[in-house]
């Protein structure tokens, strides 16, 4: 049967609309997905990007799960950010159990984290799925848009 990683890829695309209104570089932005401030965004709704694929090498290095290489994971599970997109929100309480993404291991990385969480395992990118390059390549165009910061994984696992 198997594990089961449903994710979504979010975005705070809040630099670019804030200077629309406001093209003073003086005036100071909010932080990444500010609750007050903050337009986090999903690129897909519904049932994520990600379900159905077995990345384990993957799934081992960002979360521990699956994880064969005896090391322990960089990031512990952090939950479900508090401040999910309108996308992922619905999805989560229509579908979680109560309000999650996955049966365990939910949680979120930026770009950054991922990448640092792949060599602290010491996996070879060449070894990951077609899938997570294309979710790696996602993120990568858009923490070069928006920043680092602004991009996030937002994860859970079903076995």
């Amino acid at each position: 049967m198997g594990t089961e990683m449903t994710a979504f890829i979010e975005y705070d695309r809040t630099p670019n609309r804030w200077r629309e209104f406001y093209p003073d570089p003086n005036v100071e932005l909010p932080p990444p997905f500010a609750d007050i401030s903050g337009e986090p965004y999903s690129l897909t709704e519904k049932g994520g990007i990600y379900t159905g694929s077995k990345d384990y090498l993957f799934f081992g290095a960002i979360a521990g799960v699956r994880n064969e290489t005896g090391i322990p994971p960089l990031f512990r599970p952090r939950g479900l950010p508090p401040n999910l997109s309108p996308q992922v929100r619905r999805f989560v309480q229509e579908f979680g159990l109560p309000y999650e993404l996955g049966d365990h291991n939910d949680s979120w990385l930026r770009l950054s984290e991922i990448n640092a969480a792949l060599d602290h395992q010491r996996v070879d990118r060449n070894l990951l799925s077609f899938e997570t390059h294309t979710i790696l390549a996602i993120m990568e165009n858009l923490a070069l848009r928006l920043g680092d910061d602004r991009v996030r994984l937002v994860f859970g696992f079903d076995s």
